[in-house]
């Protein structure tokens, strides 16, 4: 192995030398000549020596390296310089750099190999490939294309993975579909076939009166008592500063317990209500309170309404378009949290129903936007005593309700009403409910079943007159 170096060597030193004398074969000097035919004859060994180092220093030396031929026509080969792996003074082939077969330089073959004993480690590797049965297929890989290999195949699995989600998914949504159209046709034939029997029989209430009312129906005491009660009917400052508790605090009907959990609500609201209760201590004379009852179509109660001193309305019940039967005038319009703001051009006094602490906060931040309206909000005491009207019955009394109480304490009796019958076709006058909205779930919200009978009882008292 030392020996191969020490060739090595000299191969370099006599490549400089030939082709520095090689050069000078264009020069005039007279011995020129001979010293040319000297180096010719020294390249012949010169090739000789390159061809044995070739032969076996890639065996012994050039272990991670291809060697391959560098040769040109007034030249011949010059040997290449390689890197060298020396891993040991020893240059043990490590085991994953050895040279399988078909990785051997094409020049240096197994002839090759076999014929040159250079060491002890040379011969076994010569017999070891010698033993081995030829590869089979291509050769291997390198590592990287192995990498890319095993990359590309976790690609495809991802793919097919994400193609079978989408077909289970597109699947599921198919089954979804499906039954929810069979849900529907079947909910359909239902309907249909509840229809026909309902047509032949006739309709059962959806709910019973309380007993309370029942027991308290047409007993004029119990009415002049309700009449006869001192409220304030509007939030006011003079009202708030008497302070103490609220009758149905904590109830259904009122979330605030006393004066101080109101006054807490929000800390500008006595800056936005009045001073005294401006709308209780009016009289305004004859009223109508005009209810949101599909009744009123096709009535032209219109004019007839218009001629009343006072128009009550409630929510966002509009005038426009509806002249003809709801008229035009309106002088209180009376609002749930779900439609403040909502004003016409011809209202007159807005007033809000805030049960709530949420409910008030709005009103407040409300009332700071729109300063010049003449906007109010009902008394929390009052909301107690509309309850009283319908024997404390575990549900919210309604707007129409209070507009009610309100005109019985306000204005010339009778009042009429307008828009107060039930109407199985429309509810309102001016929309229809949702489809999913049944009788049902219209009194569930609020006593409307008690409301009825009380004003069928006022109407008995001459106190009010049911006109639609």
């Amino acid at each position: 192995m030392h020996l191969l170096f020490v060739l090595a060597v000299v191969y370099t030193l006599s490549s400089f030398v030939l082709f520095e004398e090689l050069d000078t074969k264009d020069s005039q000097d007279a011995s020129s000549f001979s010293l040319r035919a000297l180096a010719y004859k020294a390249k012949a060994s010169h090739r000789r020596l390159a061809k044995l180092i070739r032969r076996d220093l890639p065996r012994g030396v050039f272990l991670n390296k291809r060697v391959e031929a560098s040769c040109s026509s007034d030249f011949g080969c010059i040997l290449p310089r390689p890197q060298l792996f020396f891993g040991s003074t020893a240059f043990a082939t490590p085991p994953e750099h050895r040279l399988a077969p078909a990785s051997v330089p094409k020049f240096v073959t197994e002839a090759h190999l076999a014929a040159f004993d250079v060491s002890e480690r040379s011969d076994r590797e010569t017999a070891a490939v010698d033993d081995e049965p030829p590869p089979r297929g291509p050769p291997a890989a390198s590592a990287r294309e192995q990498m890319e290999q095993r990359r590309q195949e976790r690609r495809e699995r991802r793919e097919r993975e994400r193609r079978e989600r989408d077909r289970e998914r597109q699947e599921r949504r198919d089954r979804e579909r499906k039954a929810q159209e069979e849900a529907a046709q079947s909910t359909a034939d239902a309907s249909s076939s509840d229809a026909s029997k309902e047509a032949t029989r006739p309709a059962a209430e959806p709910y019973k009166l309380s007993k309370r009312v029942q027991g308290e129906l047409h007993d004029r005491d119990r009415i002049e008592s309700h009449l006869g009660t001192k409220v304030d009917v509007v939030m006011n400052q003079l009202s708030l500063e008497m302070r103490g508790g609220i009758s149905c605090g904590g109830k259904p009907v009122m979330e605030f317990k006393d004066v101080d959990a109101v006054l807490a609500a929000h800390p500008q609201l006595t800056e936005v209500i009045p001073e005294q209760d401006e709308i209780g201590s009016a009289s305004f004379g004859k009223c109508a309170v005009v209810g949101n009852s599909g009744s009123l179509l096709g009535n032209n109660h219109g004019e007839e309404i218009d001629a009343h001193d006072t128009v009550i309305r409630f929510n966002g019940a509009p005038t426009a378009r509806f002249e003809k039967d709801v008229g035009t005038k309106t002088t209180i319009r009376i609002q749930n949290v779900d439609n403040l703001g909502f004003r016409e051009r011809n209202d007159k006094y807005l007033i809000f129903t805030a049960r709530t602490k949420k409910d008030l906060q709005k009103y407040v931040n409300h009332r700071k936007r729109y300063r010049k309206r003449k906007q109010y909000t009902f008394n929390s005491e009052f909301w107690c005593h509309i309850w009283d009207w319908v024997s404390h019955r575990k549900l919210k009394p309604s707007t129409g309700l209070a507009g009610i109480v309100l005109a019985l304490k306000t204005c010339d009796h009778p009042i009429n009403l307008y828009g107060f019958s039930h109407n199985d076709t429309n509810f309102h006058y001016f929309n229809h409910l949702p489809d999913k909205v049944t009788t049902q779930d219209v009194y569930r919200f609020h006593p409307l079943l008690e409301e009825a009978e009380i004003y069928k009882e006022l109407e008995a008292e001459t106190l009010a007159k049911i006109i639609s």
